[in-house]
């Protein structure tokens, strides 16, 4: 099993590979991150089976860099607010710093448990229901006591807030989603010529952008048609202006 570490301080980040050779000595840590950027450019590039990433780096916090990432996440950190956040990229589980071997291996038991319940799947109906899928249509959104329909043509921005998802349409309405669904989720839905994911919290549309005005080459404000602002990740800013064709 080929792991990677994402972690801004050496020693950390040698106590949890000496820990893992102890755990699991199957597993091998094929990268050592330190940065949100490296782990992003290094995580785009490299299929991996599991990540271990603390959480505030030296650049930002770490979730940026897992927007493009589709292995499962362990984060150990020294601070326990970010537990929601965490499970809504990828986290399986969060180990509060400092923890040892026992803690340790039951996040490994955990994922290994994980991935024999998809590997035990029935993989036919799996391959069915995928062919079956088409992309997302529309979203079922609250209307005080009620919900209404929103198609995708109508979507200007989604954006991941305090309150959980919420989407922006054309004509500058807020909507709150009436379903549970993670950034992650909608945005394998989304038709990918019309909607790009800027940044960990945002994916905006082709049709709502009104100018571009690039602080520099790697920092992009993308200016919305109804006055809204967003900042393009640093990450992002190669792959946003391919998906403009610039």
């Amino acid at each position: 099993m080929n792991v990677v570490v994402i972690e801004d301080e050496a020693p950390s980040a040698d106590k949890l590979t000496d820990l893992l050779a102890e755990v699991a000595p199957a597993a091998r840590v094929v990268a050592q991150l330190r940065s949100v950027d490296e782990a992003a450019r290094w995580l785009a590039a490299h299929p991996i089976d599991l990540v271990f990433a603390d959480i505030e780096l030296q650049d930002g916090r770490v979730f940026d860099a897992l927007a493009g990432c589709a292995a499962p996440v362990i984060f150990t950190t020294a601070y326990d607010r970010f537990v929601l956040e965490a499970f809504r990229a990828q986290g399986i589980a969060y180990l509060l710093k400092p923890f040892g071997a026992a803690e340790l291996a039951a996040a490994l038991a955990k994922h290994a448990q994980l991935r024999r319940g998809f590997v035990d799947a029935d993989r036919d109906a799996l391959d069915d229901a995928l062919a079956r899928e088409a992309p997302r249509r529309h979203f079922t959104v609250k209307a005080r006591q009620r919900i209404r329909i929103l198609p995708v043509e109508r979507v200007a921005l989604i954006a991941l807030g305090k309150a959980g998802v919420e989407l922006l349409d054309h004509e500058g309405h807020g909507h709150g989603l009436a379903s549970e669904l993670s950034l992650a989720e909608i945005e394998r839905g989304l038709p990918a010529r019309q909607f790009f994911r800027i940044n960990r919290t945002e994916i905006v549309a082709l049709d709502a952008i009104d100018y571009l005005d690039p602080a520099s080459s790697d920092r992009i404000v993308v200016a919305l048609k109804r006055g809204r602002s967003c900042i393009v990740a640093g990450h992002r800013a190669a792959a946003f202006r391919r998906w403009l064709g610039l």
